[in-house]
């Protein structure tokens, strides 16, 4: 699920910056977004390939 999360996060904020104001679409503001979702998909990818969280 996290993947197309990054995929729709990155169709919305880089693939369509004409929705957001003039002074947003030059900023590094649109990339936030696709770093937290993959920062917080590592972080789970990780999580539960190393803890074994999953077979509890």
């Amino acid at each position: 699920m996290c993947v197309a999360l990054l995929i729709a996060a990155f169709s919305f904020f880089l693939g369509q910056p004409q929705v957001f104001p003039a002074s947003v679409r030059g900023s590094a503001l649109l990339y936030i977004p696709e770093i937290a979702v993959l920062g917080l998909m590592i972080f789970w990818l990780v999580r539960v390939r190393f803890t074994h969280w999953h077979l509890s």
